[in-house]
């Protein structure tokens, strides 16, 4: 049996008990009333962009016999093939959207000077997983099969998740690396973490760097100590940097996307201040280094 497939099935079972164990904490009626459903649905009608609005341009990866993967792409002007950043958004996992992601990705493109690739993946009341991880990697391989013609160098590739997209952008990378499509790293912002995680690390699957960006939230910091410990067991690259100070989401949220969105208004007064806005400044530029240092290392 082919080692990517058995992976991938080992990877599967462990995020789908993590969505049923998660549905059966928090919302454990989403799978049978349609009133839920169509709140998340109403939610991301809202998180979406007007095309004209879109600083990225948008564009569906296509895939054999499967339903195409929504991303916004960021291209930037460079003489030489640039590196490719995979930007997977968090929003718990269900109403989220790559739109919101849309100034800072646009920002960033610049700042890092790279192609930023947005992934919009399919959330989890209208798909199971690992169908996202599937999306990601589809993704991945896409872009990667036809770097010429993108101008980008898929040997100098990085994901940046946050919350539940960091969650998703591990199993995906473990199973790129069965591929044999390496990343060179990973930057993971207030990740959702449970025991599937920690299985991923302990039977050897997951082998890429990883910085991990934590705020305020003492439980979330953790769960990240908690992972940590077992990555370091596994001989795996770890950085950790905690902003003990800012706010859970206080990259993303100091955007127009946020600021603007009603659903996004319970705790202005904390989340969109000029405090908040400099350690997002701040931990741009210093992300800005991260990458760098994961581009020029040799695999």
């Amino acid at each position: 049996m082919d080692l990517s497939f058995m992976i991938n099935v080992i990877i599967g079972v462990l995020i789908v008990s993590m969505f049923f164990s998660m549905l059966n904490q928090k919302k454990p009626d989403l799978l049978t009333q349609k009133k839920g459903n169509r709140r998340y649905e109403k939610v991301r009608a809202i998180n979406r962009k007007a095309d004209e609005d879109l600083l990225g341009r948008r564009f569906s990866v296509p895939r054999d016999g499967r339903d195409e993967v929504a991303v916004n792409l960021y291209e930037i002007s460079s003489d030489q093939p640039t590196p490719v950043v995979y930007v997977v958004h968090g929003g718990n996992l269900f109403d989220g959207d790559a739109d919101q992601c849309d100034t800072f990705c646009h920002r960033m493109s610049r700042l890092w000077n790279c192609m930023i690739i947005a992934i919009n993946y399919t959330k989890l009341d209208v798909q199971v997983p690992p169908y996202q991880q599937d999306e990601i990697i589809d993704t991945v391989e896409y872009f990667s099969s036809r770097s010429a013609f993108y101008h980008i160098d898929p040997s100098r590739s990085a994901f940046v998740g946050f919350s539940g997209g960091a969650y998703l952008m591990m199993g995906a990378a473990a199973i790129l690396h069965t591929k044999g499509m390496d990343l060179k790293g990973m930057i993971s912002f207030y990740p959702l973490i449970d025991d599937s995680s920690i299985q991923l690390v302990d039977q050897g699957i997951y082998r890429t760097p990883i910085t991990f960006i934590t705020c305020e939230n003492q439980q979330e910091i953790q769960m990240v100590d908690h992972l940590v410990s077992h990555l370091e067991q596994a001989g795996v690259q770890t950085d950790v940097r905690n902003y003990s100070a800012a706010v859970t989401g206080f990259i993303e949220v100091n955007n127009p996307e946020y600021e603007q969105n009603r659903y996004y208004q319970k705790g202005r007064d904390q989340m969109y201040t000029q405090d908040q806005k400099d350690y997002a400044a701040a931990c741009e530029i210093w992300m800005a280094g991260v990458l760098e240092r994961y581009f020029e290392k040799e695999n």
